[in-house]
């Protein structure tokens, strides 16, 4: 358990946050990030600290400039320029 205030120790990561961009939280509690420069979408859960890959480099969405979820809680990548995946 964290120390109140504090963070979770570090716990190895499946992803960085390299280039982290658009951030949401999500219906299921994480937050999710969108990273352009690391062209993938990661889940952080707050309650583990564990980050993990729901979109890999070299996937579908490329370069992910934001996300966001519609109302039935799917994932949308949104990779700028008006083009989404």
């Amino acid at each position: 358990m964290p120390k109140a205030g504090g963070l979770r120790p570090a716990h190895p990561r499946p992803a960085d946050s390299s280039g982290a961009n658009g951030l949401r939280t999500a219906p299921d509690g994480r937050v999710y990030i969108a990273q352009v420069t690391g062209s993938q979408i990661s889940a952080l859960d707050l309650e583990t600290g564990l980050v993990d890959t729901v979109s890999a480099k070299g996937g579908d969405i490329i370069a992910p400039d934001d996300v966001a979820f519609d109302p039935d809680g799917n994932l949308y990548g949104h990779r700028g320029h008006g083009r989404t995946g």
